[in-house]
């Protein structure tokens, strides 16, 4: 058995017909239906959707080719919705009983009930309102010298207290205040733009910035010999990591990574980069890089080494293969560490004894 709901196009607005297709029609004689909807399972009764089922008789029975049609009025139109799922059930006066389920594909409600508060749905035929009432007639307005009192005066009420009174040529100075108040502020704009806004410098993207910063006119301290007359250039802070990972992807040439690690470590941001480089280029044999790598794991130098932890037997290490490059620092270095071993063997470190095994 199949149901459909359709509007009453013959009766109009809040009522329809449930149309029943492939049943039995039988004795349909005081036959009862009743509506469950699907998204909580309650049935609709007189009174709205209630847990217990009710039923309904139908206004009137059409007989149809290939099944009847239920009549059906606002009492059970206004309830309904094309967004949910409903299941019919038909009881007759034999007891025999069909379910199906119950399809509304649209709903044109009575224009009283509205659907209920329901979501809209495509309405066949729009409700006829009633025409608004006619906008009261605005009261006729007499000439002031005509309302008057017994006395002669005019029957008008003066202005109130809060309403401005505007008075006769006081417009102009307000005016001409305003025009000298813009001229005021757009001159201190003027001197704004040509003093200050001329020396702001642009703001660069980190990652585009270039290795080194552009060359300046020196300061009248520099003139004066305060200041060494070369000073290293100075990489801008937190793009030295980026500047070292692009080095070493190209070539890498052990000389040019050992130039750029200097500079790298006169910033703040730059020693754990710089180290990068010296390794690199240390591993690839250049002397001087083997001695700078060496310093970042020597306790003994003092010298900034960012995030790398110091370990006396690789700086060792390091520094002997200095040694054998002919670097003429190496030796210094490696009497320095020896000097920090004694020193802290003396004070019982296992580490620093150890070490000294290996001088």
């Amino acid at each position: 058995m199949k149901a459909t709901y359709s509007n009453d196009m013959e009766k109009g607005p809040g009522y329809g017909l449930l149309h029943i297709r492939d049943a039995e029609v039988g004795n349909m004689e005081n036959a009862r239906f009743s509506i469950k909807r699907g998204s909580d399972h309650n049935s609709l009764g007189h009174g709205g959707w209630q847990p217990a089922e009710r039923f309904f008789q139908a206004q009137r029975i059409l007989l149809d080719s290939d099944g009847f049609i239920l009549a059906v009025g606002p009492e059970i139109v206004d309830h309904l919705d094309t967004r949910e799922n409903y299941r019919l059930s038909i009881i007759r006066i034999d007891g025999s009983s069909a379910v199906a389920p119950l399809r509304v594909p649209e709903v044109s409600y009575s224009p009283v009930e509205g659907g209920r508060g329901l979501g809209v749905a495509p309405v066949t035929e729009p409700a006829t309102l009633p025409p608004p009432p006619p906008a009261p007639a605005a009261p006729e307005q007499k000439d002031p010298e005509e309302n008057t009192e017994a006395d002669g005066s005019p029957d008008i009420l003066p202005p109130p207290e809060s309403a401005p009174v505007r008075r006769k040529g006081g417009g102009f100075a307000p005016l001409l205040l305003t025009v000298l108040l813009l001229a005021l502020a757009g001159g201190a704009f003027a001197v704004w733009q040509f003093f200050l806004k001329k020396n702001d410098l642009p703001i660069l993207a980190e990652d585009n910035l270039p290795p080194q910063t552009e060359a300046r006119s020196p300061s009248q301290a520099e003139k004066q010999g305060n200041t060494p007359k070369e000073k290293t250039a100075q990489v801008p802070p937190k793009a030295a990591l980026v500047h070292a990972r692009e080095h070493l992807a190209g070539p890498a040439d052990p000389a040019e990574s050992v130039s750029l690690a200097k500079r790298l470590r006169e910033t703040r941001d730059g020693i754990d980069a710089a180290f990068l480089l010296l390794e690199d280029a240390a591993q690839k044999g250049d002397g001087e890089a083997m001695l700078l790598t060496g310093g970042y794991f020597d306790p003994a130098d003092a010298a900034p080494s960012g995030s790398i932890k110091k370990e006396p037997a690789a700086a060792l290490a390091w520094y002997a293969k200095a040694k054998a490059t002919g670097n003429p620092e190496a030796d210094a270095r490696i009497a320095a560490l020896r000097a920090w071993a004694q020193a802290e063997a003396a004070k019982g470190s296992q580490e620093a004894a150890q070490l000294l095994r290996q001088f």
